[in-house]
């Protein structure tokens, strides 16, 4: 998750936190002043408050309600689960795939995979005759192109007699 931002971690509101991945200890802060970071190199501030050190990137919270567990994966990346993440390498590694199944089978209390189909639509056929269907192709083809060909000509010799 080479774009990924850091997440803070606020008063408690009973939920378990868990830091699933997070940045190196050294390297990375918390950036405080707003920069310009095409014009300026970030650099550690200590006297205004930045602390180098581990940035959680993707949390798992979770919590008992009425002996449910609600489950919450909160991720610093949203690009991370797009297509082109998915299938990029990186190092000869590629983890997001892998991780994404493991955070759907925890949310999901292990019964994967999700079932997400949807009844059969029961109006997913269009009935026209022959005919009807000729119309419709020379209106769409030809008419409003048409019509839009003479708007198009009438405001062009509008504006060049003024």
């Amino acid at each position: 998750m080479p774009s990924a931002g850091g997440l803070g971690i606020i008063a408690d509101k009973g939920y378990r936190i868990i830091p699933i991945a997070a940045t190196d200890p050294s390297g990375y802060w918390n950036e405080i002043n707003t920069r310009n970071f095409s014009e300026e190199t970030p650099s550690l501030n200590t006297s205004i408050g930045e602390v180098e050190g581990s940035i959680p990137t993707v949390l798992a919270l979770y919590k008992k309600i009425a002996n449910i567990e609600q489950k919450i994966i909160v991720m610093g990346d949203a690009d991370c689960i797009s297509n082109a993440e998915l299938s990029m390498n990186r190092d000869k590694m590629s983890a997001n795939w892998a991780f994404i199944v493991k955070a759907f089978k925890w949310l999901s209390n292990d019964e994967y995979p999700i079932d997400v189909s949807r009844p059969v639509s029961k109006d997913d056929e269009i009935k026209i005759t022959p005919k009807s269907y000729y119309v419709i192709k020379v209106v769409l083809k030809w008419m409003i192109p048409g019509m839009l060909l003479l708007l198009a000509v009438f405001v062009w010799i509008k504006r060049r007699s003024h």
